[in-house]
């Protein structure tokens, strides 16, 4: 559940915007610049992913930091889609930074929360895509949930943008998030769990 501090004004009428988009799968280009707004919007692509939430990000804005946002990233990883099976939900990050490995997991709240629990090892994939030159040095961030969910934030006059109800530009971001994993490293990431 989302944090209720959250939802206060000035904001309230853009956060009911975000969770009627996302429960009508709703095609509306959403504006999404700030910090707790991003949290926000993450937040609700967890609640309403069936299945998977992918990530690319370069540097690890601020958002990372958000233990909200590692919460609602555990709940959505604990959820079961059936009772009596394994989970199937899968979050995968591909990431550039400069920092090594280790400090970009054990640095990082939204990481050091997932990746240091055994509990969801299966779950988790990331990827190291430092080598991975870019077309378009733009690119800063992009999550994408279920292929069908968006956010972006490529340098775009308007800043981040997110949208609930575009699939064509959805598979179009899965496709180049696809493209980034196939090309990068992926890391060991049971090797960095506590037994």
């Amino acid at each position: 559940m989302i944090k209720n501090f959250l939802k206060r004004e000035p904001f309230l009428e853009y956060f009911q915007i975000i969770d009627r988009c996302a429960k009508n799968e709703e095609k509306l280009v959403i504006n999404n610049s700030s910090p707790s707004n991003t949290v926000y919007l993450l937040q609700t692509f967890f609640l309403n992913a069936k299945s998977n939430v992918d990530i690319f990000t370069k540097n690890f804005p601020n958002f990372f930091q958000s233990e909200d946002l590692a919460d609602t990233a555990e709940g959505f990883l604990s959820r079961n889609l059936f009772p009596n099976t394994l989970n199937e939900h899968k979050i995968r990050l591909a990431y550039q930074s400069d920092l090594p490995e280790k400090r970009v997991l054990s640095e990082n709240k939204f990481l050091e929360r997932l990746v240091f629990n055994p509990r969801y090892k299966s779950q988790i994939e990331i990827y190291n895509a430092n080598k991975l030159e870019m077309s378009g040095a733009d690119v800063l961030n992009f999550q994408i949930a279920d292929s069908k969910f968006f956010r972006y934030d490529f340098c775009h006059p308007l800043g981040a943008l997110a949208d609930f109800g575009d699939k064509k530009n959805a598979r179009k971001l899965q496709d180049c998030f696809n493209r980034i994993v196939s090309s990068s490293k992926k890391l060991d990431v049971g090797s960095y769990c506590a037994n």
